[in-house]
């Protein structure tokens, strides 16, 4: 059921979002007669009708099993209400019947914007919330035991340099307490949570978390004594299962680091300094076993958060190749006839290409959106931006019906950038499903902040954005002794490549510096 629902919403959001936008691209099109436009039109308002009673149904069907699913349904059809989308569709539909174009295309305009808006809001992951509010609450549990691991250690090198036991003791049962915060916050988060604590993987890590490399400056689990008990373990409980729920055995581990804390305490209250120096590096053990897993669960979040949007991003790119193709080989046919056909018809032609390669534009900047909200990438945004740029460039071009040599040029390196983007990205992908899950980031990356790609992946992409300008400035060079071209025109395209270039090199820069981090 879930499934389906979860396809079903989406189908809705495709047909009407591009339902939508047919009629707008027919309605600038002053060949179609209006008479058609409205039936079409007509047509469109029952489809719609039809799409929010779908709605209605899937949030019916929804309520059990995907309650968040059934919300945002019922939160599209309430925002359609309010801006009285339905009524609007008749009111193209009189204006069409009436003749009234420009006012019908200012409304459809209007229209489209807020359909746009729906579409946003009905695409939305309903567990998008909850998984950042689980990682905003990771990543504080892990500044906590990062810091408690630096009081304890702090408070182990004092008992061994021989300095007041009391003192020593009284700040122990302070960072007792402290912990004791850290256990209950852990436990309440796992009480909170659906059947194992909604975790991305509640399986129990491959080997002890404590076989990891110590971080720098804090000393090798090695260093305890024979005869320790090891992390997790009591004298009493040293064959019990740990939990399976990765937050438990945080919250188990930091129930562990307090029991030694407080048998460090006692130890130095009794002068036995030896033994409270066990206790304590037994402690700080703990504590570092607890970061472990929660630093594990972060780093598998943020895992499938990357596969998320690099599945998206590799969908959406591909759907822009086929549609660029696409344009580039009607505007080859269109250039074709140039000469032979009448001129308005070629001029309508190209007007409607603009139009597409418009739509393509809003892709591209939607995509941007989605790597800079990411915020972990370099040379893929500055990609992006460039593809965006070259775009605008081919809709302006093709709106005043050129559609020559340096048009085409532009639309062959769109084709060729957008091709780059979607092999990168599915190779970015497949290096991810690769990895171990939940296995250490690279690149030195804190847990949940790894990088969308990692850094070979960003220098290939700066390889490839300097290859293109290389291409094109043999391109436009190859072009500057046609009769045909415009020299002013030449010109302009050579300085957007010298400003390319210059971003290329400020992109490099960043990622050398690691701006990106």
């Amino acid at each position: 059921m879930k499934r389906h629902t979860y396809a079903a919403s989406h189908v809705f959001a495709a047909l009407l979002g591009l339902g939508m936008l047919a009629v707008y691209a027919n309605a600038q099109d002053d060949q179609t007669a209006p008479s058609g436009l409205s039936l079409e039109q007509q047509r469109l308002a029952s489809r719609f009708a039809r799409l929010e009673a779908v709605a209605a149904r899937l949030a019916e069907l929804a309520e059990k099993s995907e309650p968040e699913r059934a919300e945002q349904l019922r939160r599209t059809i309430k925002a359609s209400r309010e801006k009285g989308v339905a009524e609007r569709f008749n009111t193209i539909v009189g204006l069409l019947e009436s003749q009234r174009l420009s006012a019908a295309a200012r409304d459809q305009r209007e229209l489209q914007a807020e359909l746009e808006l729906l579409l946003q809001v009905l695409l939305e992951d309903p567990g998008d919330s909850e998984r950042e509010a689980m990682k905003r609450f990771l990543k504080a549990q892990i500044r906590e035991l990062s810091k408690l691991i630096r009081q304890q250690r702090s408070l182990r090198n004092q008992s061994q340099q021989g300095l007041d036991a009391d003192r020593i003791a009284d700040k122990q049962s302070e960072l007792s307490d402290q912990s004791g915060e850290v256990q209950e916050a852990l436990s309440e988060a796992t009480e909170n949570a659906e059947p194992n604590g909604g975790q991305p993987d509640s399986a129990p890590p491959d080997g002890d978390p404590q076989q990891r490399e110590p971080q720098q400056g804090q000393p090798n689990s090695g260093e305890s004594q024979p005869g320790e008990s090891q992390p997790g373990e009591t004298a009493e409980t040293g064959d019990a299962q740990p939990p399976s729920d990765p937050i438990q055995r945080a919250a188990q581990r930091v129930a562990e680091a307090r029991r030694a804390m407080q048998q460090a305490e006692q130890k130095l209250h009794e002068a036995m300094r030896r033994g409270a120096e066990e206790e304590q590096r037994q402690a700080q053990r703990e504590l570092e076993a607890a970061r472990a897993e929660l630093e594990r669960i972060l780093r598998q979040l943020r895992e499938e958060e990357m596969e998320r949007l690099l599945a998206k991003l590799a969908a959406r790119f591909r759907e822009m190749l086929a549609k660029q193709r696409s344009i580039y080989d009607d505007t080859c046919e269109v250039a074709s006839q140039v000469g032979e056909a009448p001129s308005r018809n070629l001029l309508l032609r190209s007007i409607r290409l603009s139009r597409r390669e418009s739509e393509l534009v809003r892709d591209a900047e939607k995509a941007l959106t989605l790597l800079r909200e990411d915020g972990t990438s370099i040379a893929f945004p500055e990609t992006t931006e460039q593809i965006a740029e070259d775009m605008r460039g081919v809709a302006a071009r093709l709106a005043t019906a050129d559609v020559g040599s340096i048009t085409q040029t532009v639309e062959l390196d769109i084709i060729a950038a957008l091709e780059d983007m979607i092999e990168s990205l599915d190779q970015a992908r497949d290096e991810l499903a690769q990895k171990q899950p939940g296995g250490p980031s690279g690149g030195g990356a804190s847990p949940g902040e790894a990088p969308l790609v990692p850094k070979i992946a960003e220098l290939r992409m700066i390889r490839t954005l300097q290859a293109r300008v290389y291409k094109r400035t043999i391109d436009l060079g190859d072009l500057a002794d046609k009769p045909d071209i415009d020299p002013a025109d030449l010109k302009g395209e050579i300085d957007k490549l010298a400003e390319r270039q210059e971003r290329i090199f400020e992109a490099t820069r960043d990622l050398d510096t690691d701006q990106n981090r």
